[in-house]
């Protein structure tokens, strides 16, 4: 059997800068994994099929199975291949977890079945599945335009530690897009560059890295406006809503006073910390990766 994590992401900033006439809306974000993993194992099979250890998650419709089913049918593949999945990301959150499962399918499956696309047509077949699938078929943090499948790949490393408090709310981005208002942020500087500048002040990002749907959410959801408020007297240096989900995610340069608050805020909420320096593993293993799901 193969094996492979599947990271979650956050949005370092998020801009929504307008409507297409086809719907969607173009936006502008910065991409970048934190330490938080779903795990991935496929081998060969007679038919496809999914076992999820969530049973508040169906298997009928999930992503994993999708990009399964994509993939064969691209390449003619009359091979399966059953697969098991153990959630960990929380999904309706805006941590990509299903994006993020998607994409590790599409790789094991062609180590699996042989199978070698170029990177365009992975990302082709990824871009039918969801918007941000493509992002997690590369490595590092990426600069994101477009419906955020335009992507440029850049290396960054946090020095601060990152906490995510995902609260116990499911929201739909179907429903985020339709109450969100473009902004349009003519002549503003990109978001990395932002980032980047300021990447070692974190307390200076608070009024340059917004994130379009957090204003909609903070007034549909106000415990999510609570928390927020919770992590900033807490001590976190900046702090903001990952993608159109529930999900926050906090910077602190002292990391002690991240798990203080890890501590303060765990009994009420899934917390996830991310030390500084954390790099993914993204390795695709035959015995699995040590630690994963008790697989050594």
């Amino acid at each position: 059997m193969l094996f492979q994590r599947a990271f979650a992401k956050i949005n370092l900033g998020l801009r929504v800068l307008r409507r297409r006439e086809d719907g969607y809306h173009d936006i502008e974000t910065v991409f970048h994994r934190v330490d938080i993993h779903d795990d991935l194992g496929a081998e060969l099979s007679p038919a496809l099929s999914l076992n999820c250890d969530d049973p508040e998650l169906p298997a009928v419709g999930n992503l994993v199975l999708v990009a399964a089913e994509k993939l064969r049918e691209r390449f003619d593949v009359r091979s399966g291949a059953a697969m098991t999945l153990k959630k960990r990301i929380p999904y309706g959150a805006g941590l990509g977890g299903g994006s993020a499962d998607a994409a590790a399918a599409l790789q094991l499956l062609c180590r699996l079945w042989r199978l070698d696309p170029s990177p365009g047509v992975l990302a082709e077949i990824a871009l039918g599945i969801g918007a941000d699938v493509p992002y997690f078929l590369g490595e590092g943090s990426a600069h994101a335009t477009s419906l955020g499948e335009k992507l440029s790949y850049f290396p960054l490393v946090l020095p601060h530690t990152v906490l995510v408090v995902a609260p116990r709310i499911c929201l739909s981005t179907r429903t985020a897009y339709q109450s969100v208002v473009p902004r349009g942020y003519t002549g503003a500087d990109d978001l990395r560059t932002l980032l980047i500048r300021h990447l070692d002040r974190p307390d200076l990002l608070r009024n340059l890295l917004l994130n379009d749907f957090e204003g909609t959410v903070l007034r549909s959801h106000p415990a999510v406006g609570e928390i927020k408020s919770r992590l900033y007297e807490c001590g976190a240096d900046f702090c903001l809503l990952s993608g159109s989900g529930s999900a926050l995610f906090a910077i602190f340069q002292r990391e002690e006073t991240a798990v203080e608050t890890a501590g303060r805020l765990g009994a009420e909420h899934r917390i996830f910390l991310t030390r500084p320096g954390f790099t993914p593993d993204l390795r695709i293993t035959e015995r699995g990766i040590a630690g994963i799901a008790g697989i050594d």
